[in-house]
C-alpha cells in the first residue's frame, strides 16, 4: 500500500528547503522579519552563546535566510506555571498521548473531564507547542485555543509575523530528525536539551512566501488524506484503489500544489474537448493475420497484452508477414493500445505501450492512439482508464454479449476529455505514476 508517512515526510523536506515555492513580485524580504526581532532574553541569549555540533543544514534559495530558533522565537524562555488547583473545569488540558506522532490532534480534554496531577506548563492560542520528550515522534502542532500542558510539551511563541505552521514543518524535516537523533539523551526516554533547540537551524523564506508553504503543504496534506481513507475502505481491493487514485489525479486534485506554485488557475487552464483534438489523426485499427507456430520477426499482440490496463509483452502470437519500417502497424513508444472489441467488461480497456520502437504489431481488435503536440502520452492513457470514458465507451458498444461488442473509431475519436496545460498534464501522470507504484501488483 502506498506509504502516506513517507509522501508527507517528503511534502515536508521540498518545502522546508524551498522546492515547492518561489519568489513573486511584492514579496517582502526576509531581512524585514530580521530587522523586527526583538532583543534576546537572558535566558536565551546564554542558550545561543553556547557551541553545539550541528550537522551541515543543506542548501536553500539564495532569498532565503538561515536563523537560529532561539533568535525567532521564546523557545528556551522559562515556562509560566499553573498549580492543579488553578485550573478551571473548561481548561483544556493536553497531555503527551493526545498527539498523533506526526502532530495530530487526536482528542481535546478538558479540566471537567481529565484530572490534572502537578504542575502544568500554561500555553496560548497560536503558540506552538513542540515534546521534548521522545522528539523523533514528532509530536507537534499550533495550539487552537488557550490552554495547559504536561511540563513534557514546551510552548514557544514565534516573532515578526513568522508563521507558527511553518515552523512546524521546520521541526519535522528530516534534518531535525537526523540532528535530534544524535542529540537526544537518555535511553528509555529519550529528550532534547534547550540549548540544542534554541541553536537549531531554521530555513526562514520572506513572510508571504511562509504563507503560501503553508497553504501548498495543506493541500497536499489533504489530498493524502482522501487517499489514505481511500486505501483503507478498498484495501481488499486493490484495483478499486487503483480507480479511485485516478479520478483523484484526473480531477486535478494531484497537481493543485503544482498550480499554486505556478500561480496557475484550473478555470483558466482545463479544456473540455474530444479525443481526437489531443490525437495526430484517427485512431488506426490493427492487422488481420493469423497466427503461425513458428518465430517470425513480427510479433503480433493479443488482447491479453492490455487487459490488465498495464502493458504486458509476454502476450503476443508470431505472424508471418514483412512489413516495411513505416508500415503503420508497428508500435513506437507513447502510442496508446485500445480494445475496440471485447466482453462488454472489458471493451474500451487500454494501456500506454511501453515497449521499443517496431518490436510489435497489433491485432484488428486493437486500436492505436498517438496523441499529438497539445498531449502527453501518459496523461491520455490514465484519462482513458477514469470512469466516465469507460462508461461512455460501454454505452457506446454496438452489438451482443455473445458477439463480441465493440467500438468504432468515430465513438473513440469524440470520447469526452478534459485537457489540462501540458506541463500540468506532465505534473499530474508524474504523480500517478509514484502513487500507483507504491500499489502491491
Amino acid at each position: 500500500m502506498i506509504d502516506i508517512r513517507l509522501l508527507k515526510r517528503n511534502i515536508i523536506n521540498q518545502a522546508t528547503t524551498g522546492q515547492l515555492s518561489r519568489r513573486l513580485e511584492g514579496d517582502s524580504s526576509v531581512s524585514d522579519i530580521i530587522d523586527e526581532l526583538p532583543p534576546l532574553s537572558s535566558r536565551r541569549k546564554k542558550l545561543l552563546e553556547q557551541v553545539i555540533d550541528m550537522d551541515a543544514a543543506g542548501d536553500i534559495p539564495s532569498h532565503w535566510q538561515w536563523v537560529k530558533l532561539g533568535e525567532i522565537s521564546t523557545y528556551g524562555d522559562t515556562p509560566q506555571k499553573v498549580k492543579p488547583t488553578d485550573i478551571s473545569d473548561d481548561t483544556w488540558i493536553l497531555d503527551l498521548e493526545d498527539v498523533e506522532s506526526g502532530g495530530r490532534l487526536l482528542v481535546k480534554r478538558y479540566g471537567l473531564e481529565r484530572m490534572a496531577r502537578g504542575e502544568k506548563n500554561v500555553f496560548r492560542k497560536g503558540q506552538v507547542l513542540y515534546s521534548k520528550l521522545r522528539p523523533y515522534l514528532h509530536k507537534v502542532l499550533v495550539a487552537d485555543e488557550d490552554g495547559v500542558s504536561t511540563p513534557e510539551l514546551v510552548s514557544f511563541d514565534v516573532f515578526a509575523g513568522i508563521n507558527p505552521v511553518y515552523i512546524t514543518y521546520c521541526l519535522t524535516n528530516s534534518y531535525v530528525s537526523r540532528v535530534i537523533e544524535k542529540r537526544s539523551y537518555g535511553i528509555k526516554m529519550p529528550r532534547i536539551d534547550p540549548a540544542f533547540m534554541a541553536n537549531l537551524p531554521i530555513p526562514l523564506p520572506p513572510s508571504e512566501e511562509q504563507k503560501r508553504i503553508v497553504e501548498l503543504v495543506s493541500q497536499s496534506f489533504a489530498e493524502l488524506q482522501r487517499i489514505d481513507e481511500a486505501q483503507k475502505a478498498f484495501a481488499l481491493d486493490v484495483d478499486a484503489l487503483r480507480r479511485r487514485i485516478i479520478e483523484t489525479g484526473m480531477r486535478g486534485d494531484l497537481s493543485c500544489t503544482w498550480r499554486e506554485t505556478h500561480d496557475i488557475n484550473r478555470k483558466s487552464t482545463w479544456v473540455n474537448c474530444k479525443l481526437i483534438d489531443a490525437l495526430r489523426g484517427r485512431p488506426q485499427n490493427g492487422t488481420s493475420q493469423k497466427p503461425v507456430d513458428y518465430e517470425t520477426p513480427c510479433r503480433n499482440l493479443i488482447l491479453s497484452a492490455v487487459t490488465s490496463g498495464v502493458f504486458m509483452p509476454e502476450y503476443f502470437k508470431y505472424v508471418d508477414l514483412c512489413l516495411p519500417e513505416d508500415s503503420r502497424f508497428w508500435l513506437m513508444p507513447d502510442d496508446i493500445l485500445l480494445q475496440r472489441s471485447n466482453s462488454l467488461e472489458k471493451v474500451g480497456t487500454s494501456a500506454l505501450y511501453t515497449g521499443g520502437p517496431r518490436e510489435f504489431i497489433y491485432p484488428d481488435l486493437m486500436m492505436k492512439l498517438q496523441v499529438n503536440e497539445k498531449a502527453y502520452a501518459p496523461f491520455i492513457a490514465y484519462q482513458l482508464k477514469t470512469r466516465a470514458v469507460m462508461e461512455y465507451l460501454r454505452s457506446h458498444a454496438t452489438g451482443t454479449a455473445g458477439n463480441m461488442p465493440k467500438v468504432n473509431q468515430k465513438v473513440v475519436s469524440e470520447i469526452p476529455i478534459t485537457l489540462p496545460s501540458y506541463d500540468e498534464q506532465v505534473e499530474i501522470a508524474s504523480r500517478l505514476d509514484e502513487l500507483l507504484a507504491a500499489l502491491p501488483t
